[in-house]
């Protein structure tokens, strides 16, 4: 009786050690910096167009991801954006971000 009870409590405190944890700490340099942004040289923002046929959104996303050199950050800012098509870029070495 008294090891059933030993391993629900081990797997209730598993289970609350696995879901309490909020930064992952492993993309973090010690600075606090990720690893994304110490090797950043450019950070381009893209904006929502408010095109909803999803053709001006994805030709600027699109530019902005084949234009981005090795390190780049690729950040689309907070909105709502339309896409009419999948996006797809080769030997992308940079970072694409949301705003949150």
């Amino acid at each position: 009786m008294k090891s059933k009870g030993f391993s629900i409590a081990s797997i209730v405190l598993m289970l609350v050690l696995c879901t309490t944890c909020t930064k992952d700490e492993a993309f973090l340099t010690p600075e606090g910096e990720s690893s994304a942004q110490k090797g950043a040289k450019a950070v381009v923002k893209v904006q929502p167009s408010g095109d909803i046929s999803g053709i001006t959104d994805h030709d600027n996303i699109n530019e902005a991801l084949q234009n981005a050199g090795p390190g780049d950050v690729v950040q689309l800012k907070e909105g709502l954006f339309y896409l009419n098509e999948s996006l797809v870029c080769w030997d992308f070495d940079g970072t694409l971000k949301g705003c949150g």
